[in-house]
């Protein structure tokens, strides 16, 4: 299979042996930065450390990170779709809804007063429902993952059936941020000596659609499927085409107008187009980076991404309590899985609805690349960005501060893997 510019092989994604020093090129190794070196090898010992315990075939784990006003709106429509794809896809296992920063009286679907219309609703019957605390010496450290204790009666994971565990976290200043409840549903994962065969990230909005056929009826059953077959038994890591679109009532409203920022990334997610030779690169500042990456716009997004559970859950595990602050984690998820001469797909004919801002009549004027282009260099002088840009605006521009901010820590090489 061919690598990735230099790259003289992958790495098979489910069985990590060997350091991943064995297998970069020496050219690209001297430009990795020590952060990012002990990044590395901190994930691989993570990897390695799960992947030795025996797979279940055919066995998934799905972690749904979400909130407490998202848990009503949304996860009623994209949960009963993702069981009908993981039942397409002869798949069984556990789903996690990790309910971030928030009371579990606060929640309004995923409660166990609901579980007999949760029974209907979904078809499965098999659920269970979960408190994580903080201990007093953990309670300001972000970097600690809280513990998890399962209610009583809880039936425990077996197989051939789908078992929905809803979590809550507790409102805690060291809780705030998806990156901190998937600091917490990892070292529980991590703990449990249970390898499942895939591991699925999601986002509480995440619905998969056939490309050009975005509505009910262009969600077949068989996508998901695609998804998994393309991972090659969890070899690579597979991530379906980005589509940013707005929602309306929990579902994506295709009618829409998408922002113009949000459309152009949507179009060049996947492409094979080199970074600083089209319009929206030099906007967004993107550079060439020789010898990184067949496709420069093939990023993962957290929203939707399949891979070996081993390698997906140790990768989580060290960002998320290494870095608890993070707001790329989906970004240097793609860059360590590079560096580690993991492949990963970008599906061409699978794409993900992905939230983001509306736009209104009040946002027509930044239609021009000149405005943006205006606004972007305005922020970057100090002016504070939300007096100037549109909601979608600030909202790529907070996505590429922080990938900037990530390519400071890690080096421009941890940057190169990244685009």
């Amino acid at each position: 299979m061919e690598g990735y510019g230099s790259w003289p092989h992958f790495r098979n994604a489910n069985d990590l042996a060997g350091s991943w020093e064995q297998h970069l090129p020496p050219a690209l190794q001297s430009r990795v930065s020590p952060e990012f070196r002990f990044i590395l090898n901190q994930t691989e010992q993570n990897v390695q450390r799960i992947q030795g315990q025996p797979v279940v075939p055919g066995s998934i784990c799905v972690i749904i990170p979400t909130t407490v006003s998202d848990e009503g709106e949304y996860l009623p429509h994209t949960i009963k779709r993702l069981i009908r794809h993981l039942r397409a896809a002869r798949l069984f296992g556990d789903i996690y809804v990790i309910v971030n920063d928030g009371q579990a009286n606060q929640a309004s679907y995923l409660v166990p007063s609901n579980i007999e219309t949760l029974k209907t609703d979904l078809g499965i019957h098999r659920f269970g429902f979960a408190d994580i605390h903080r201990s007093d010496e953990n309670r300001e450290d972000a970097s600690k993952p809280g513990v998890v204790e399962m209610n009583p009666g809880i039936a425990a994971h077996n197989t051939e059936t789908i078992r929905l565990v809803t979590l809550y976290q507790g409102k805690a200043r060291s809780n705030s941020g998806k990156i901190r409840a998937l600091r917490d549903i990892s070292a529980y994962l991590a703990m449990r000596g249970l390898r499942f065969q895939y591991l699925y990230l999601m986002d509480s909005e995440s619905i998969l659609y056939a490309r050009n056929h975005k509505n009910d009826e262009g969600c077949s059953q068989d996508l998901f499927l695609k998804l998994v077959q393309a991972s090659n038994n969890g070899t690579r890591i597979v991530c379906p085409k980005l589509f940013l679109v707005p929602f309306k009532s929990g579902m994506p409203d295709f009618a829409a107008v998408i922002p113009p920022v949000s459309y152009f990334l949507s179009a060049l997610h996947g492409q094979q187009t080199r970074p600083g030779f089209s319009l929206i690169s030099k906007l967004l500042r993107l550079k060439p980076v020789p010898d990184f990456g067949r496709y420069p716009f093939s990023f993962l997004m957290g929203g939707s991404v399949l891979g070996d559970y081993g390698l997906l859950l140790g990768m989580i595990q060290t960002i998320a309590q290494r870095y608890p602050g993070l707001r790329t984690e989906d970004s240097l998820l793609g860059s360590i899985a590079r560096a580690l001469c993991v492949d990963v797909y970008i599906h061409p004919d699978v794409v993900n609805a992905n939230r983001c801002p509306r736009f209104g009549p009040h946002d027509r004027k930044k239609l021009t690349f000149t405005s943006l282009k205006q606004d972007i260099d305005a922020a970057s002088t100090g002016i504070s960005p939300r007096l100037l840009l549109t909601d979608d605006e600030y909202q790529k521009f907070r996505w590429m501060r922080g990938i900037e901010g990530m390519a400071r820590v890690f080096g421009k090489a941890a940057h190169g893997f990244v685009a």
